[in-house]
């Protein structure tokens, strides 16, 4: 199942109202209006722990790629080739299986 959401605000309410946590996610750092993808990472995080996930931007400053090394989040410089982006979706995907075994 693949939920989209055009703000990191939407996708928490989506994610609360559906009762459903994806197994994995595809975080765009610039996510219209509101908080970044980076914050929106934090709330998860803060709200769900450890999920598997990668962002995906086409900001390519050395503070970004800082902060996001510092949350342990791989970052997806755009435009990401689509057998790269085919992938990242599997290894996120096997991640999110071997996680949810787990547990």
């Amino acid at each position: 199942m693949v939920l989209e959401a055009a703000t990191a605000e939407e996708a928490l309410a989506l994610i609360d109202e559906l009762g459903i946590l994806p197994d994995f996610f595809l975080v765009d750092h610039h996510l219209g209006d509101g908080i970044d993808g980076l914050a929106f990472v934090d709330a998860l995080h803060r709200l769900h722990g450890p999920i598997p996930l990668r962002l995906i931007t086409a900001n390519r400053t050395p503070e970004l790629r800082a902060a996001a090394r510092a949350r342990g989040i791989e970052v997806l410089v755009k435009p990401v080739d689509a057998r790269a982006l085919l992938a990242v979706v599997a290894d996120l995907g096997q991640t999110a299986a071997h996680t949810t075994k787990e547990a």
